[in-house]
């Protein structure tokens, strides 16, 4: 039952959420969409960013239901674009409503296992000191999120697969070349 009136109240969070604003959304129009009480939306959910923190975290666990490698990476970050198109209302409303230091964080949280499996993907990876490997999966992750951030809030309106060409020929390279260098320096 837990699991089930957490779904709800997700559900309910995205159906107001494709017609408003964040801010403008309260726990009680969420509990009375979801028709239960405001003492067991708090039973499940410290406040509204709590619920939208686990309605995102679990629509993305369930777009990418697979492990995420180098040979099916671009498909999982094309999932989750397509994804955010289909669902653009949710997320131009959530954009406008939280600061953008917020989503960063979100999206850098969801894009950085997609950079760590494909830097852990690539041949000698495993040679690259912890500290320097969370370095380059920050960098990338954060370089990604504001090309996605900039996507969103310009409507989405930009070709999906030409951005993903252009981020699939700047990863291939790049990556390679990194890891050759930060190898060689490790010691």
């Amino acid at each position: 039952m837990s699991n089930m009136t957490k779904r709800m109240l997700s559900a309910s969070l995205k159906k107001l959420l494709s017609q408003k604003t964040l801010d403008n959304i309260t726990i009680q129009d969420i509990t009375d969409d979801a028709e239960v009480s405001r003492k067991t939306f708090y039973y499940h959910f410290q406040d509204i960013y709590d619920l939208l923190n686990y309605t995102l975290t679990e629509d993305t666990r369930r777009l990418l239901d697979t492990e995420i490698t180098r040979d099916n990476w671009v498909d999982c970050l094309r999932k989750l674009l397509i994804y955010s198109q289909k669902e653009r209302m949710v997320v131009l409303n959530t954009f406008h409503s939280i600061q953008r230091s917020t989503l960063e964080a979100e999206f850098t949280r969801w894009l950085s296992p997609i950079i760590a499996s494909l830097l852990a993907s690539q041949p000698g990876s495993e040679r690259i000191p912890e500290e320097d490997r969370d370095f380059l999966i920050n960098i990338f992750s954060y370089g990604l999120c504001g090309m996605i951030l900039r996507w969103i809030g310009e409507g989405m309106t930009g070709d999906i697969e030409k951005m993903l060409s252009l981020i699939e020929r700047f990863f291939s390279g790049s990556l390679e070349d990194l890891v050759r260098r930060y190898t060689r320096t490790a010691p």
